[in-house]
């Protein structure tokens, strides 16, 4: 594993030892990593209001562009309030992905160990 910095390495050295349990394991908490950051990251484009990613220059703005800013905050407020659950929901989703098979892993293991009489 050493010398493995990224998810192509990381499938490469998976096809060199696919029975390996561990580099299964953490190949797919990388995969579920590079999902989740994906996922996250079109949630926060849902979230912020396209006219808060353009720069303002408060010093020459107009008082209806200023009162434009304050209801795009205010929906950036409400959006990020929304943002939050389903942000938890997302984690939690991948992580008991990668926990089942986390589980799945252990057991397998653990009925290997007692079918060849090893105390695990």
């Amino acid at each position: 594993m050493r010398g493995v910095n990224n998810a192509e390495q990381l499938e490469q050295v998976l096809k060199q030892f696919p029975s390996n349990n561990i580099l299964k394991l953490v190949a797919l908490a990388n995969r579920e990593s590079i999902e989740i950051d994906a996922a996250t990251q079109r949630l926060l484009d849902e979230a912020e209001p396209s006219n808060l990613s353009k720069p303002i220059d408060l010093g020459s703005s107009s008082r209806s562009d200023l009162d434009a800013l304050r209801r795009d905050l205010k929906i950036a407020e409400s959006n990020a309030a929304a943002f939050e659950p389903g942000y938890t929901a997302l984690i939690k989703a991948e992580r008991d992905k990668v926990e089942k098979r986390r589980s799945f892993t252990k057991s397998r293991k653990q009925y290997i160990c007692q079918v060849h009489g090893h105390d695990r």
